[in-house]
């Protein structure tokens, strides 16, 4: 295959925008977008050099493996053995201990399977996990393992059928994409075969390169279209957009132009992209993707902070550095058939390090010392009642719930509905009623705003109306459940928004987006109290609790190991300015329909500034969730309610 300095420049664009993006770069919103273009290169270069091998009888899979190990294993386990080292000095034990999961599944190429499990990719989570970018990896390399064995078929049982039978994997791939990123958007993003299509375009450009460039008119509009699709792509998507699905097209088509622009002597715009800086840019492409991730994540996680634009660009410069001696010293010496190492050694070498490193990884997970569980059990990390939320509509028309508040027999008189702000809140209400002798249920849905008719519109995959509607059913045959506690994380389904670092895609509770959420919320909560009304159920509206903006137990855990103040703490007035949409609904409809208010912000932030802990312990378990220790603080906010 004929080397193309052009895709080497391509990558060189790629790797910078997905770098940028992580650093925070004003302007690179959809820098993410460079990982797809990685893809749609993948499926191309691998294609190139394989299929011609298969069409001649004389391609062996244990060199395309070799070739696959001596590219990517070597500098893959140097950075794993750096975040490893690291995490060890640096991370508190329930960020370790998730690095222990990382370090087992990254040698295994599972790493999207764990993290498609555990974290979403633009979660404020994913900002302590140093090993969050192998999931591209394992994308690719599950790639290299099926993608080949079904070439090797494809030409032995259907030789003329090849391209097809690759355009009909790629059409469902890209039709499950669409539909899966509104039903469930973290498995569409890490898991194979929501991108396979973006691989297998750039196996079709492989396969079909000579049709697609006969024309020099064909390649210059190809360059024009292909910039400003990667263009756009990185500068006008952001992680607000639905991801992949149909955004994934801009980039990918982009992507393919451009290779389109290359072939038989390329353009203007290939000898644009083959330019000296963006080709050594794309020459040590891998190890600037594999180690800028883990030092910015170091980075921020020992100053507790977001990064300074000084400090954001000396850590550049430093990725940089450190990625050339890499691309110079660790993989460089292990290319080609020269390379250090022989094809026995090598795969044995390989096998040896990824046992090493399990090991390892177990040991941190399975063995766990007395100090960590301690320091594990301080920071309070449990969600109080998650065994109750998400519960069936069976469960629900049973009453198979939860009992909350006191002990003995007492009849349930009272429900807790909402999310899992609700989940979390639900120790404090069963603390306040057993002190009034009064028990009741709790029916929670993780993601569902507690009001009938409202769905989730960016997670098709939630079941809120059904839900809902179950709750509603259940209330409706038990009339001595006298009165409702309505509680949810409210501002988030209103604003579309989440205030902390890294947030997740916008909520959407209205076909039309953010823009229609408030009127949706208005009247899903206008529809909730009318049923409640002809129920004649009391309903008290639980107000949510101060959002922090950043990881309350693990920042406090580093805070008082570092000796480094806490980032900074929201005010009330800064809650209340969150809410007050919000407030308004409630107190427009509280002219129409009787209701009582609980106010949490009042109570976790006396004199206008909130509390993140007390006692020494914290009053949360993440960003926004009470802790079992904040229940208690809070309680008697409920006084009076029952």
């Amino acid at each position: 295959m004929q080397y193309r300095p052009d895709i080497d420049g391509l990558r060189g664009i790629a790797v910078v925008a997905v770098m940028l993006f992580h650093f925070g770069v004003p302007g690179f919103t959809g820098g993410f977008t460079g990982v797809d273009v990685f893809f749609v290169i993948s499926g191309y270069l691998i294609t190139s050099l394989i299929f011609p091998e298969i069409a001649s009888g004389r391609f062996s899979f244990a060199e395309f493996y070799e070739r696959r190990l001596r590219r990517l294993i070597p500098a893959l386990l140097a950075v794993v053995a750096f975040s490893w080292l690291a995490g060890i000095c640096l991370l508190e034990p329930h960020d370790l201990r998730y690095l222990h999961q990382s370090v087992i599944a990254t040698v295994l190429f599972a790493a999207n399977f764990l993290f498609w499990q555990t974290t979403g990719y633009f979660d404020i989570a994913a900002d302590t996990r140093p090993l969050l970018h192998a999931w591209s990896l394992a994308v690719e390399e599950q790639f290299y393992v099926a993608f080949p064995v079904i070439l090797v078929l494809a030409a032995r049982c259907a030789p003329r059928h090849v391209c097809w039978l690759i355009f009909g994997g790629a059409v469902v791939s890209l039709a499950a994409s669409v539909l899966f990123t509104t039903a469930a958007p973290t498995a569409s993003y890490y898991l194979l075969p929501f991108r396979f299509w973006e691989l297998a375009l750039g196996a079709l450009l492989a396969l079909r390169q000579v049709e697609l460039a006969r024309l020099p008119q064909i390649r210059n509009a190809a360059g024009i279209a292909g910039f400003v699709l990667v263009g756009y792509a990185i500068f006008a998507l952001s992680r607000d957009t639905p991801y992949p699905g149909v955004a994934a097209l801009v980039p990918c088509a982009g992507t393919a132009l451009l290779i389109i622009a290359g072939l038989n002597g390329g353009c203007g715009f290939s000898r644009l992209l083959a330019i000296r800086p963006l080709v050594f840019t794309g020459l040590i492409s891998y190890s600037l993707y594999l180690w800028h991730w883990p030092l910015l994540v170091y980075a921020r996680y020992v100053a507790i902070r977001e990064l300074t634009a000084l400090e954001t660009a000396a850590l550049l410069m430093v990725s940089c550095l450190v990625a050339i001696a890499s691309w110079r010293y660790v993989e460089l010496p292990f290319r080609g058939s020269r390379g250090l190492m022989s094809r026995p050694m090598l795969f044995r070498t390989a096998a040896v390090s990824s046992v090493v490193f399990i090991s390892v990884g177990s040991a941190g997970l399975y063995g766990e010392r007395p100090a960590v569980e301690e320091a594990t059990a301080g920071v309070g990390r449990t969600l109080a009642h998650q065994h109750c939320l998400n519960l069936n509509v069976s469960a629900i028309a049973q009453r198979d719930l939860c009992v909350l508040g006191a002990a003995g027999g007492a009849s349930p008189s009272f429900l807790l509905w909402g999310d899992s702000h609700a989940g979390a809140l639900a120790p404090a209400l069963e603390r306040a009623a057993a002190r009034a002798g009064r028990a009741g249920l709790f029916a929670g849905q993780a993601g569902c705003v507690p009001l009938l008719g409202v769905e989730r519109h960016d997670r098709r995959d939630l079941p809120c109306r059904e839900f809902n509607d179950g709750v509603a059913r259940m209330l409706a045959a038990h009339p001595e459940i006298r009165t409702v506690f309505l509680a949810a994380r409210w501002a988030m389904y209103l604003e579309g928004t989440r205030p902390e670092n890294g947030s997740s895609p916008k909520t959407l509770i209205s076909r039309d987006g953010v823009a229609g959420n408030a009127g949706a919320f208005e009247e899903g909560l206008r529809r909730t109290l009318h049923f409640l009304e002809e129920q004649r159920r009391q309903v008290i509206f639980v107000t949510e609790p101060p959002e922090i903006g950043w990881d309350v137990p693990t920042v406090i855990a580093r805070s008082r190991a570092s000796g480094k103040p806490l980032p900074a703490i929201p005010p009330l007035a800064a809650q209340r300015t969150r809410q007050r949409n919000v407030a308004r609904a409630v107190m427009t409809l509280s002219r129409n329909y009787p209701l009582k208010v609980v106010d949490l912000p009042g109570a976790l932030c006396p004199q206008g500034d909130c509390l993140v802990e007390r006692g020494g312990r914290p009053l949360y378990i993440d960003s926004n969730h009470l802790s079992a220790h904040g229940c208690e603080f809070v309680a008697n906010a409920f006084a009076g309610t029952f």
